[in-house]
């Protein structure tokens, strides 16, 4: 199986959709497959469903509200609110860091800029997304959804979560039952991205899940899909538009830095030379099972201090991104390479020592930033050790 079988064309869906709800025995079927456990909001009409976990206005709910009146159907985001908060996951971390499109530049790159909008020291990480804080202390689901209502209104939101409890323990137990609602209810708008990180969920849940339900009805669920499959995965549809980053209060750190992304080299090396770099030291330290990838941005500092390159990283998916200023001004770009790097093999031991530092300490306490010294200076010497330089 693979992911195209899943999905249904939109005009297809239109019609299929309203053929199936009219018919009696099919109804009857279904809610007994479901243990007679549908949602209410699903028994009145048949209705496009958006199952993001929080209702947030990024480029693919935007769509998704635009597919939904183009196919005619009442829009439905079904939360899941009670779920827990994994960094690792992209949907959720999309949640916590903001990221705004602000356009492309003359090569066709995304222009972007990200916010903060919780404390990702590890502070929020597997509590329930309901219970979660912002950094100026409401609550993330009642920032989301004040943004969403103002941008989106006409858009109805539930939270699914006594539905998935219900229906089972984990995603294997209960996602036969998510699709059971669009055999007959709902038409559901969604990305599926087969990628090595999502292959075991395809393989593992959502696959056997929609085989069992299309072997019961003799029908597939009705998935459409938001954006085109080429470019399902592209980063584009999770971004904001970039009016809603004035929505956010700003905190200190935020008032003093800021990175826009996807800008054009000004000088030094190439975007080419530096892949090539890259690769090189991919090899020599020997992170090939690492995906890497390069970006070049604008460093916005306080006091107008320089910064040649920074990095972000998810160690359990061994994906990383290296960000190097568009105008470097050492001269030595193959050192903040280096470093950048080292700093991502460092990264999940970085991550463990902080958390324990942030559970005694404040951030930005004497404590925490005689860590954050002593980390930068390890990394520079062993950049200086692995370069063989004296110095930078």
């Amino acid at each position: 199986m693979t992911i195209e079988d899943l999905y249904t064309p939109l005009e297809e869906a239109k019609k299929e959709i309203r053929r199936r709800w009219a018919d009696k025995d099919l109804e009857k079927k279904v809610a007994k497959f479901l243990k007679g456990n549908i949602p209410d909001v699903f028994l009145h009409e048949p209705l496009a469903i958006s199952t993001t976990h929080v209702a947030t206005p990024n480029w693919a709910l935007l769509e998704f509200r635009k597919e939904a009146q183009e196919i005619g159907l009442k829009p439905l985001i079904f939360e899941y609110l009670e779920d827990a908060f994994i960094t690792t996951n992209f949907d959720k971390a999309s949640l916590a860091r903001m990221v705004f499109y602000h356009g492309r530049d003359d090569h066709g790159d995304m222009m972007t800029t990200s916010r903060h909008v919780i404390d990702l020291t590890g502070k929020e990480e597997k509590k329930k997304i309901k219970d979660i804080e912002t950094l100026w202390g409401s609550n993330l689901v009642e920032f989301h959804h004040g943004v969403f209502m103002s941008y989106c209104p006409g858009v109805d939101v539930t939270d699914g979560s006594s539905f998935y409890k219900a229906m089972g323990n984990c995603a294997k137990e209960y996602y036969p039952y998510i699709l059971a609602l669009y055999i007959r209810n709902g038409v559901l708008f969604e990305n599926y991205i087969a990628n090595r990180h999502e292959q075991k969920f395809l393989d593992e849940i959502l696959f056997p899940a929609f085989e069992i339900v299309q072997k019961e009805f003799g029908l597939k669920p009705l998935i459409v899909t938001i954006a085109p499959q080429n470019e399902a995965d592209n980063k584009y549809w999770w971004c904001y538009p970039e009016f809603i980053k004035t929505l956010i209060p700003k905190n200190k750190e935020e008032e003093e830095r800021e990175t826009v992304h996807n800008v054009n080299k000004a000088s030094g090396l190439s975007v080419e030379e530096l892949k090539e770099l890259m690769s090189k030291w991919q090899v020599k330290l020997k992170m090939e099972d690492w995906n890497l990838s390069l970006e070049i941005v604008k460093f916005y500092r306080k006091n107008g201090y320089h910064q040649s390159g920074d990095f972000i990283a998810d160690p359990l998916k061994k994906e990383a991104i290296i960000l190097l200023t568009h105008n470097p001004w050492r001269g030595d770009e193959e050192y903040t390479l280096v470093h950048e790097m080292l700093h991502v093999l460092l990264y999940d031991y970085d991550k463990y020592s902080e958390d324990l530092i942030l559970k005694n300490f404040q951030k930005s306490s004497l404590e925490h930033d005689a860590y954050m010294e002593k980390l930068e200076e390890t990394t520079h010497n062993l950049t200086r050790i692995i370069l063989g330089r004296s110095d930078r």
